[in-house]
């Protein structure tokens, strides 16, 4: 990340912060298409897959926002639980044009009910972002915001993360263990360098007797 504290906007929750990019920049109506403006990606760890957005990718993408005179947003979907690997660089901080908004959250990474997101936006949309953040009527509570800010200053957070990151990795490789254990000739799990989930695939010997919409409803 390449900021300054001026260009993050704290919302309610990852939602408010992925809402108010569009309430600010885009017109009402804009729809999918060859020439739509906005972008919103999780470069880091797509969801369900895990695929990490390529370097390469990541310049053309900005490169193409900035051509267009368009916007990213970009949700750092589970950055901060890499099990393997160094820390993976964000749009944000390869932007030199000032095309990417970067959108997070403290529901993962702390607890759900904790209703605090935030965004990085360049600074020349600090005043636009800030005018429409205050007309929103859903406030960040106040309290919440102290308590977390103090839990940082004293380095908790980073404390926490570290914990978190090793104990959820534990989980994936007894996850993996398991599944190589029961399910075997039926399901092939994926290890993946980040997140919280894995995703299998169907063996032969399970595919010759339901396609994946049957195996699907079978578990729902």
């Amino acid at each position: 990340m390449a900021c300054s504290s001026d260009q993050v906007i704290v919302t309610s929750g990852v939602q408010q912060a992925i809402v108010l990019p569009c309430q600010a920049l885009l017109k009402a109506g804009e729809a999918m298409a060859p020439d739509a403006r906005p972008a919103c990606v999780a470069p880091s760890h797509h969801y369900p897959l895990g695929m990490v957005m390529s370097l390469p990718r990541r310049h053309a993408l900005i490169d193409w926002a900035d051509r267009i005179d368009g916007w990213i947003l970009e949700d750092d979907y589970d950055s901060e639980f890499r099990y393997r690997g160094r820390p993976l660089a964000s749009l944000q901080g390869l932007d030199r044009s000032g095309r990417v908004i970067y959108a997070g959250s403290f529901y993962e990474v702390m607890f759900p009910s904790l209703r605090l997101g935030y965004l990085v936006v360049p600074e020349h949309l600090i005043e636009p972002f800030t005018n429409v953040r205050a007309a929103l009527d859903d406030r960040a509570s106040l309290s919440a915001l102290s308590a977390l800010a103090r839990f940082m200053e004293e380095g908790h957070f980073a404390n926490h993360i570290r914990r978190m990151r090793r104990l959820y990795g534990a989980h994936q490789e007894a996850l993996l263990d398991a599944a190589r254990r029961h399910l075997d000739g039926l399901l092939t799990p994926h290890p993946d360098d980040a997140g919280m989930h894995l995703v299998a695939m169907m063996d032969d010997e399970l595919y010759a007797r339901m396609t994946g919409v049957q195996a699907s409803n079978r578990i729902s």
